[in-house]
């Protein structure tokens, strides 16, 4: 087959022609969509986004409230001393000797600092475990870090216990 001259001009217009009508149908196969609905789109994908942001900070204040209520509010040599108290008290109700309290290094964890102590214990296994037990509560606010137990006689039963507890305190600068 030749194309040459005339033949050649007349197959570009038809094959131009072809192409606009290609363009033509993919046009109005594909519509462009009008401003008012992509305004609308992003209008729901705002609102979309402002919920979940909504739900978002309403599980932070439930977990915040939460967390509330293990935090200590009073000033960091106050914690020391009433977590002695509270070592005491929990102590002597399960019958167990407070051989020492120690207190340790605070440590600082962004929002939270960690007032530490270690406690040394003697009495029955039993009792140094429920005391262990009677420590994660919201009226006591003290976690259990750690606990170690060593026999101690074997006559009595009895144990020592190193016992790491912890209070938890909100630092200076997320109070503000």
């Amino acid at each position: 087959m030749n194309l040459e001259g005339p033949r050649l001009t007349q197959a570009l217009a038809y094959f131009a022609v072809v192409l606009a009508f290609a363009m033509l149908a993919w046009h109005w196969m594909s519509p462009v969509p009008t401003s008012a609905k992509i305004i609308q789109t992003k209008f729901n994908e705002q609102t979309k986004i402002l919920d979940e942001t909504k739900k978002v900070r309403d599980q932070i204040a439930e977990r915040r409230a939460v967390v509330e209520k293990f935090v200590w509010k009073l000033p960091e040599d106050q914690i020391s001393s009433k977590s002695l108290d509270i070592v005491t008290t929990n102590a002597l109700e399960r019958g167990l000797k407070v051989v020492s309290f120690r207190p340790q290094r605070t440590d600082n964890m962004g929002s939270l600092s960690a007032v530490s102590a270690l406690v040394t214990l003697e009495g029955p296994f039993t009792n140094v475990m429920a005391f262990a037990d009677s420590l994660g509560t919201e009226e006591t606010r003290l976690a259990v870090k750690t606990i170690q137990v060593n026999a101690a006689d074997e006559k009595t039963g009895y144990v020592t216990a190193s016992v790491g507890i912890v209070a938890y305190k909100e630092t200076e600068k997320s109070t503000k």
